[in-house]
């Protein structure tokens, strides 16, 4: 079994959770740490009670679970099982369930008291979902009954000091194991009859570029599945190994981007669920096209949309770390060294419609905006818009 960074670091994790008088751990763990792997089995073994686990991404969730109960030599449904919408995979004898964010939000609503639970997992905490901050909301109420409940939440490199200020949390670092990464830039071509080349013909460029050097796996981040399909096309008289990974395809279907394989190197095209939670092995370029789709509450119409924006300097450096798990590698960015961009992305619960938001609210019994303990409070627009919708709907 690989030995991963996390081992070394269990037993002080737990000891500081145990120390935290919130009862509320943040573990920041630098790429390829392994925390989501390897911390969840260790405490299985301290706590008596069961775990429950967070994971944003359907994929994310099913691909840990596998994959930490076959470090337990078992089939998953056994100690480890899932928890997903119309999926699943459970017995009398699961200890620790990963489940994604709706499914951790009804569990709470069900038994408020989290009766047998000792620990939950909030992991990739840094993607700040609505699901994922109002599970928070919720937990610290719990927490105010259940003196025996602790929270752990779990991050790439979120900054702690204002999290751990907010929830009077303690803090871990887990060092990570990464090879270096050189950055590319590539810069869109100007047309001669005016504009910019596409996207796909820009990944064709950087992947052509990219398979001039050392091989291996090229991963591509793409905004969505529309771009990838478009990818997918230009890039098909190479006659490359082409895969796809998207949140719409079967998990089986995307569970052999995940295994290890001994063909052809392959073109991963990706949307951004491969940024944080799986390990694609053999990676060793990333093509990022620096663009992320992202939902958009308008307060003037009260509509949502989806946009497709530049993504933050934290997305980008997750991304580019893919490359640099399992040997030195590139990255290639479709875009100018010098071109602006946010640091962090701003939470959903920021930029969102809300109504499925006041609807939880409610049936905790909240139905002010601030009756809750939020990390970032929901705007007052967008929280009055939400109202109104569900009057009208009655």
């Amino acid at each position: 079994m690989i030995e991963l960074p996390v081992q070394a670091h269990l037993e002080a994790i737990y000891k500081a959770l145990l120390d935290t008088p919130s009862h509320i751990l943040l573990v920041t763990a630098e790429t390829a740490a392994g925390k989501s792997t390897g911390i969840p089995p260790y405490l299985l073994k301290q706590f008596s009670g069961s775990i429950l686990m967070l994971e944003p991404r359907r994929v994310a969730a099913l691909a840990i679970a596998s994959r930490i109960a076959h470090t337990l030599g078992e089939q998953a449904g056994n100690t480890v099982g899932w928890r997903l919408r119309f999926d699943t995979n459970v017995s009398p004898s699961t200890r620790l369930e990963v489940m994604t964010e709706a499914i951790l939000t009804r569990t709470i609503q069900r038994d408020p008291l989290l009766s047998g639970v000792s620990l939950v997992i909030l992991d990739e905490f840094h993607e700040r979902s609505i699901h994922g901050d109002l599970a928070l909301a919720l937990l610290r109420e719990v927490l105010s009954v259940r003196q025996d409940l602790y929270v752990l939440i779990m991050s790439a490199s979120i900054d702690p000091l204002p999290l751990c200020t907010a929830l009077s949390a303690g803090h871990y670092h887990v060092p990570g194991k990464t090879w270096p990464v050189e950055i590319r830039y590539q810069e869109s071509k100007r047309l001669p009859e005016g504009g910019v080349e596409s996207l796909p013909h820009q990944v064709l460029r950087a992947v052509k570029t990219a398979r001039e050097g050392p091989p291996g796996d090229i991963l591509v981040f793409l905004p969505g599945l529309a771009e990838i399909r478009s990818c997918e096309a230009i890039l098909a008289p190479l006659k490359a190994d082409i895969r796809i990974l998207h949140g719409s395809l079967p998990f089986e279907t995307q569970k052999t981007v995940l295994e290890q394989h001994c063909g052809d190197d392959r073109i991963i095209l990706s949307s951004a669920i491969a940024e944080t939670s799986l390990t694609i092995p053999r990676v060793r370029v990333v093509i990022d096209s620096g663009l992320a789709r992202r939902s958009r509450f308008e307060s003037k119409t009260s509509l949502e949309s989806l946009e497709t924006l530049p993504e933050s300097d934290f997305s980008a450096l997750q991304r580019a770390g893919r490359a640099g798990r399992e040997a030195p590698g590139l990255c290639i960015r479709l875009w100018g060294k010098g071109d602006p961009r946010l640091s962090h992305d701003t939470p959903e619960i920021l930029r969102s419609e809300l109504s499925s938001l006041v609807l939880e609210c409610a049936q905790w019994g909240c139905t002010n905006r601030n009756a809750l303990s939020w990390l970032d409070e929901p705007p007052v627009m967008a929280w009055d818009a939400a109202v109104q919708l569900l009057q009208s709907l009655e």
